[in-house]
């Protein structure tokens, strides 16, 4: 009758499937105490930076604001499908020609049998590209 059933209930049970997988990812994480807990490097060292506020704060999902007068980096640890996903987007405030709204990216996968090793080396990585910044 209508040619479009099929695609409309694919596309819909393609939905619910992200949607499950999506709330089976967030209770996994909320079962090891979020990513303040899970990250905990991570998630100090941010927390601990001079300027650096929190702002949101989920089990699964956490960010932070900086401003330290020249430039502000907004902060996101997304947990997702095994997988940490911290990004900072940099926002410089003079009109110098330093790419704004830059954005670094960094990741942890949990299935990564060395995760907390790999944890470690992620956070150098961070340290070692935000202090490359202007």
């Amino acid at each position: 009758k209508n040619m479009w059933s099929p695609f409309v209930a694919f596309a819909l049970l393609i939905l619910i499937l992200f949607i499950v997988a999506r709330a089976n990812s967030h209770v996994e994480i909320a079962q090891q105490g979020g990513i303040r807990s899970r990250y905990n490097k991570i998630f100090s060292y941010l927390y601990n930076l001079h300027h650096c506020q929190l702002g949101i704060e989920t089990k699964s999902y956490v960010t932070f604001n900086y401003d330290d007068g020249r430039s502000k980096r907004s902060f996101t640890l997304n947990y997702n499908f095994d997988t940490l996903t911290i990004k900072c987007k940099i926002v410089y405030y003079d009109d110098t020609k330093f790419a704004n709204g830059k954005v670094l990216e960094w990741h942890i996968m949990d299935n990564d049998r060395m995760s907390l090793s790999h944890e470690q080396y992620q956070l150098e990585k961070m340290k070692k590209d935000l202090a490359a910044l202007p």
